[in-house]
């Protein structure tokens, strides 16, 4: 810049500030397009799983009906779609075939608490009324030709019930 000699006036200080506030308002919007993406996914995900539960398992279907399977499906189905829009799982055909394997290994006094999914890696979270009920899901999983590299990790809490955190590869 040519020297005029003249003093230059510096920026109006609500200049920067204007400037700082649209820049963070548009990073806001940017952030609330790309998570009501994510949530958009999410939903188509849990809609097609059910979708396919229902192709797949025809003949399976009134399992659904238990509460307690519907449940356990939804929380299968959440931390799949968790997984998935942290890019941390990508669906694959077989993934209704595992539900279905892992819900009827349960032992009826066993309760899963929540799932975790990194890759092929499932983490289930449960609780038992006893140790041996925890041991029989993880050995009922490891006789399926979808789990392995299975392992138990068996907690006694203080009303005398048991955690479990049962991770295995879901093949």
């Amino acid at each position: 810049m040519p020297y005029t000699g003249k003093k230059e006036e510096p920026a109006h200080p609500f200049r920067a500030l204007f400037a700082a506030l649209v820049l963070t308002l548009a990073l806001y919007q940017g952030g609330t397009a790309l998570g009501d993406w994510c949530i958009r996914i999410q939903k188509e995900y849990r809609i097609e799983m059910f979708e396919r539960a229902m192709e797949e398992q025809g003949t399976l279907v009134h399992i659904l009906m238990d509460e307690e399977i519907q449940s356990v499906g939804k929380k299968y189905i959440a931390a799949l779609a968790d997984a998935v829009v942290r890019f941390e799982f990508f669906p694959r055909d077989d993934d209704v075939a595992v539900f279905f394997e892992m819900v009827s290994a349960l032992p009826e006094e066993m309760f899963i608490e929540r799932f975790a999914f990194s890759g092929r890696n499932m983490t289930i979270f449960c609780t038992a009324g006893s140790r041996e009920a925890l041991y029989t899901f993880s050995r009922s999983l490891e006789g399926t030709p979808y789990f392995r590299s299975i392992s138990a990790e068996v907690r006694e809490r203080a009303d005398a019930s048991f955690t479990g955190k049962i991770t295995c590869i879901a093949a």
